[in-house]
């Protein structure tokens, strides 16, 4: 059964559905395979990408942001000593050969987004962003920290 606070937030997500399908989309059209150390980005260049990606929406939609130094970084809704989180990895396997559609394209063809980290992971990362901001809109004051930690080499 879903509280009162769980419909609400269900709603809010609904309506954001069209945004959060534009973001997902500009997340998986980031090249985000690991890659060699460059300064600054431990995993290439595309795993820093995506991670600024997430963390600039983050502080658009004004949730605290951490960046510790391109190895992972994360988002945070909420006050208190504990927190609980969830985690998702924004890099993604080589492509390889065989694709229908091109691998960072993130093209969508009847209802179905064709991009490398269409599955895994990318759809947990933009949702987990997407719920605390959600949380945060309709003024949940949850008991503890919650946290959406952002891997950059899960492979």
């Amino acid at each position: 059964m879903i509280d009162e606070m769980g419909k609400a937030l269900q709603e809010k997500m609904a309506g954001y559905r069209k945004e959060m399908l534009f973001h997902f989309k500009q997340l998986l059209k980031i090249d985000s395979v690991r890659r060699d150390r460059q300064p600054g980005a431990p995993f290439g260049p595309g795993n820093r990408q995506a991670l600024d990606y997430v963390l600039e929406l983050s502080k658009a939609f004004g949730l605290e942001t951490v960046n510790l130094d391109y190895y992972i970084g994360y988002s945070e809704y909420g006050q208190g000593e504990d927190y609980i989180c969830s985690v998702a990895h924004l890099d993604v396997v080589p492509p390889g050969d065989g694709w229908s559609h091109p691998p960072f394209a993130a093209e969508e063809t009847e209802g179905t987004i064709y991009a490398r980290g269409a599955g895994d992971d990318k759809p947990g990362v933009i949702a987990g962003l997407y719920a605390l901001r959600c949380m945060k809109e309709l003024g949940y004051k949850p008991a503890r920290r919650i946290r959406v930690i952002y891997g950059c080499a899960e492979e």
